[in-house]
């Protein structure tokens, strides 16, 4: 699995594109602001085209990009449905002033809780993770032992919650039965910060004890 990460926008944001040169695919996990340049720099470099663009929630910071990619790439935007409704009304829900108008981006389709999809060669076990907001989701490749966790869960702490579509008791449940479940050695991929691993933030995040 050949996995290339950036960090961009104001708020630091991570995006993970997972390239497949053998097979010319490549898969987005969310699509923050000035992420744009570096995905189709990345995409060229591995000879591969982007066919979806996956989103873990629909907050404006990891999708800020979306519409502007998809329209260089043709690739389908894909969200839970129950984040949907920020995609068509984004400037309506960022939570604080930020001076910038974000364009609407439909999704072309929908992920769900339990399914399994397909992407760039790798399978990804999608569960719904609400708590950060309604819809948030995790992708867990388990033949890898990676989980893109988006604003689920973080080195030492978790997703914010004080936002609207927030709720912190649904968040810790969510991590407690969807992530903690999983082995310690799966590594985490958030979006934000450092990278993790299951086991680290079993044991040591402070949310969670």
């Amino acid at each position: 699995m050949n996995l290339h990460s950036y960090c961009s926008g104001p708020v630091h944001t991570n995006t993970y594109l997972l390239t497949n040169p053998a097979s010319g695919k490549a898969v987005l996990f969310d699509a923050p602001m000035d992420s744009t340049d570096w995905v189709m720099q990345t995409l060229h470099a591995t000879g591969t085209s982007l066919t979806h663009i996956l989103l873990t929630h629909s907050h404006w910071d990891h999708t800020a990009d979306a519409e502007e990619i998809r329209a260089k790439t043709g690739a389908a935007l894909i969200v839970h449905p129950d984040d949907e409704y920020r995609l068509h009304n984004p400037n309506e829900y960022i939570g604080f002033p930020l001076n910038i108008t974000f364009a609407a981006s439909p999704p072309d389709g929908n992920v769900h809780h339990g399914e399994t999809r397909v992407v760039a060669g790798v399978a990804f076990e999608i569960r719904h993770t609400p708590g950060h907001t309604e819809g948030g989701v995790c992708f867990i490749a388990h033949d890898h032992k990676v989980v893109i966790t988006g604003d689920t869960l973080f080195e030492g702490s978790i997703g914010r919650t004080d936002m609207h579509g927030g709720n912190i008791e649904q968040l810790i449940q969510s991590i407690n039965t969807q992530l903690l479940t999983l082995p310690d050695g799966y590594l985490c991929l958030p979006g934000h910060g450092n990278p993790t691993t299951i086991g680290d933030e079993r044991r040591d995040n402070p949310f969670l004890q």
